[in-house]
């Protein structure tokens, strides 16, 4: 067969060039989109691991504490040798300053921001009515003040008549009277004796029956005996 010289040569198309993707079974990847399995920089722990996967979460480590030091480095002054390749200076141990201040420090910097949407409670005052949540039911049920126990805790009464100490957030004031169940008052409706004709009961000799509910027979040959 002859090839002319002026036509091009055959070049080997490949195989993921012939491939269509079209419709909805098939739509086009989007490549800017980071995928759950791409490691992305945690802002935490500050190493890059895949999402959901970080060493830190969920845990006590002082690097996503503010401190940018491992547990390893506050418990023997270095970092731990692992499988990764590291440099050796890394390796020397070392004396980390001023650790404590800089824990007080973070602590402050998280109660100034817990401030900011918190506020003391109103302190209540021995005789108030107020509502005490029920740890068993989460309900909030009338009780009563009794006396003050440190700067948050009081000594209440419940609905049930019983003496409890209760935290000052599960106390809620309320302008329902107070009232125990124990001395509630619960009218029984009297029921008007009427003639009814007395009924005599006369005892019915069940039969036996298995526990599958089957009757029990006797044998033939004692009929004529009497079986207790």
């Amino acid at each position: 067969m002859q090839v002319n010289s002026n036509s091009s040569p055959v070049t080997a198309v490949p195989s993921r060039v012939l491939e269509v993707r079209k419709g909805k079974e098939n739509p086009k990847p989007n490549h800017k989109v980071k995928t759950t399995d791409a490691p992305f920089p945690c802002k935490r722990c500050g190493k890059e691991h895949r999402k959901m996967n970080c060493p830190a979460f969920g845990k006590l480590c002082a690097k996503c504490k503010g401190l940018n030091l491992s547990p390893a480095q506050l418990m023997f002054g270095r970092r731990l040798k692992t499988k990764i390749p590291i440099h050796t200076k890394l390796l020397n141990p070392d004396i980390f300053n001023n650790v404590s201040e800089r824990v007080l420090k973070r602590q402050d910097k998280q109660k100034q921001y817990y401030d900011k949407n918190a506020s003391p409670l109103k302190p209540l005052s021995p005789g108030d009515n107020i509502l005490a949540l029920n740890f068993h039911n989460k309900k909030w049920e009338t009780a009563k003040i009794i006396s003050k126990c440190g700067s948050r805790s009081y000594m209440i009464e419940n609905h049930l008549g019983n003496t409890v100490r209760r935290n000052r957030i599960h106390l809620r004031p309320t302008n329902v009277p107070y009232q125990p169940t124990s001395d509630m008052n619960f009218d029984i409706p009297e029921v008007p004796n009427a003639d009814c004709p007395m009924t005599t009961i006369h005892p019915h000799k069940s039969k036996p029956k298995t526990r599958s509910g089957r009757i029990i027979k006797t044998p033939r040959y004692l009929n004529n005996y009497v079986c207790h």
